[in-house]
């Protein structure tokens, strides 16, 4: 089953962040996004949607979505904010 990614909206900040779980590549942004590599659990991506900027995190499985991972990840997409 194909799953879209989740939109969030964090006002503060003038871009969107999307999460998502799965293991297919991601077509609905501007750029394509490809599989996660084999021994990848998450990963963290700049991405642009119709124009607007974001960042994408990507984890494999809801089961690798542990604290350490989903730490890890955020601090990925807050290095890509204040950038």
């Amino acid at each position: 089953m194909k799953y879209k990614p989740i939109e969030y909206n964090p006002q503060i900040y003038p871009l969107k962040i999307w999460i998502y779980i799965g293991e297919e590549k991601i077509t609905m942004f501007d750029e394509d996004i490809e599989e996660l590599e084999l021994d990848e659990e998450a990963a963290t991506y700049d991405v642009q949607f119709k124009g607007v900027g974001g960042i994408l995190i990507v984890f494999r499985s809801k089961d690798v979505m542990t604290m350490k991972t989903i730490a890890h990840e955020s601090a990925h997409a807050a290095i890509h904010i204040f950038e």
